[in-house]
């Protein structure tokens, strides 16, 4: 805060910013509250220095709860409903102090992993949650993962249609098309190319970028961070997307 007069004097932030105002992509960041392993930062400790300009900006930028912390891996897949619902309320605490309401995604996030029990999604639907992004993967053996709470055949429904809606628990289940980290920029062009040809019912494109690749400091550092997320936007503007947050088009209020 003594150093940035803006939010987007940040470089990653100033990156997703620079995406925005030439495509108008809309950005929704899941984040943690704290972080033990890298100098125990938590954000109680984040400046409201930038509330005027998050909540300027939260037409095209949005926070969101995505778990407690990093680690461990699946955090959340043996979790309570209390343990779920006291780490939202505490992620959601903070977010209204420094981005104000208006950036908070009340209705829309990934959780951690996209691994979590029934009773997990259970708090999240009463925190307000509506829908949940995840890989959703169903394997020719029967098996599936990082798919929150759904069994093989809803999973693989979910992987088929990009959505299903568990009436049980009143949760909108929905599956991201691409971890951009995980592809070169040809790889992205290739994988969306496919992904449009084996699935043509799925007519929203979420593409997941996680942070700490963008950091020459760490260990799997990706100096092409930036031409990846460009890539996968460009090929969604190149073939008819337009930019939308998911409850822009899952929600009829």
């Amino acid at each position: 805060q003594h150093i940035y007069s803006s939010l987007f004097e940040n470089p990653l932030l100033g990156f997703y910013k620079s995406v925005h105002d030439k495509y108008g992509t809309k950005i929704h960041m899941n984040i943690y509250n704290d972080c033990p392993e890298f100098c125990g930062f938590t954000l109680a400790e984040f400046p409201d220095k930038y509330k005027d300009e998050f909540i300027a900006n939260s037409d095209w930028f949005k926070l969101a709860f995505h778990a407690a912390r990093n680690l461990p891996d699946r955090i959340y897949e043996n979790s309570s409903y209390e343990e779920v619902r006291d780490d939202m309320l505490m992620v959601y605490e903070q977010i209204v102090r420094f981005a104000g309401e208006e950036t908070l995604s009340r209705d829309v996030t990934t959780i951690h992993w996209g691994c979590a029990t029934k009773y997990g999604v259970r708090a999240m639907r009463t925190m307000g949650i509506r829908a949940l992004l995840a890989s959703f993967r169903a394997f020719d053996d029967g098996t599936s993962d990082i798919n929150l709470h759904l069994n093989y055949e809803q999973t693989k429904h979910v992987h088929t249609y990009l959505a299903y809606k568990d009436h049980a628990e009143d949760m909108i289940c929905v599956a991201n098309d691409l971890y951009l980290n995980g592809f070169t920029p040809e790889g992205i062009r290739q994988r969306l190319d496919s992904r449009e040809t084996d699935f043509p019912q799925r007519r929203f494109k979420d593409l997941l970028m996680h942070e700490q690749y963008f950091y020459p400091f760490y260990v799997a550092y990706e100096p092409d961070f930036r031409e990846r997320v460009i890539t996968g936007v460009e090929w969604c503007v190149e073939h008819g997307y337009k930019p939308a947050f998911l409850k822009e088009i899952l929600f009829e209020d």
